[in-house]
């Protein structure tokens, strides 16, 4: 979101780029938080005391998603095939939306404070949770819970491309890594085992 110098209120904008016309314009009182397109560009999403869902082509609002927090932390994230949206909701559970289907898939309890960040796997088979001080693998499909470990709230995952393993590497407290921090988390269908 960006200032709108005229009346000083916040608005999101998007421009056709060609024709350099405004295509939509959302003023609002309180700050836009994250705004972003589907990895496939069918759909646009942005937080401003909900997280509203358009469709690309016609810039049509087609859901308004209740969250919880203030709209400069909102967060959401999009599935990596563009077709679902995982938000941390009102109730602080973690949902995942089909927007194809415009349906709710799950909601997961992550943290029972709602102080967690999540992260698709390329395949979008799964979400990884990282909460204070757990990272929790679930079935992006059922919401079902395979693998909760412990760790730092400082936390980072990388996924391997065919989804077969999860790096986790936990940085010591001041942000530097460090080789003997670092597990890999092998996923073999549904069994989950570390080393």
């Amino acid at each position: 979101g960006t200032r709108d110098n005229l009346i000083g209120r916040p608005y999101l904008a998007i421009w056709d780029i060609e024709s350099a016309n405004t295509l939509l314009k959302l003023r609002s009182k309180e700050s836009f938080g994250k705004v972003g397109w589907s990895p496939t560009g069918k759909y646009f999403a942005y937080c401003n005391g909900a997280l509203s869902v358009l469709v690309a082509d016609t810039l049509t609002e087609i859901v308004t998603l209740k969250t919880n927090d203030f709209p400069h932390r909102m967060e959401f994230a999009w599935s990596n095939h563009g077709n679902k949206i995982a938000y941390k909701g009102a109730d602080r559970r973690l949902h995942v939306f089909d927007v194809d289907k415009r349906t709710e898939q799950i909601a997961i309890v992550a943290d029972k404070n709602g102080n967690y960040k999540y992260v698709w796997s390329p395949l979008d088979n799964y979400l990884t949770i990282t909460s204070n001080d757990f990272i929790t693998i679930c079935d992006a499909t059922t919401g079902k819970c395979l693998k909760t470990m412990p760790t730092s709230s400082f936390a980072m995952t990388q996924w391997f491309p065919d989804e077969s393993a999860l790096v986790v590497q936990n940085p010591n407290r001041y942000g530097q890594n460090c080789e003997n921090r670092i597990k890999i988390v092998y996923l073999k269908h549904t069994q989950v085992t570390a080393s």
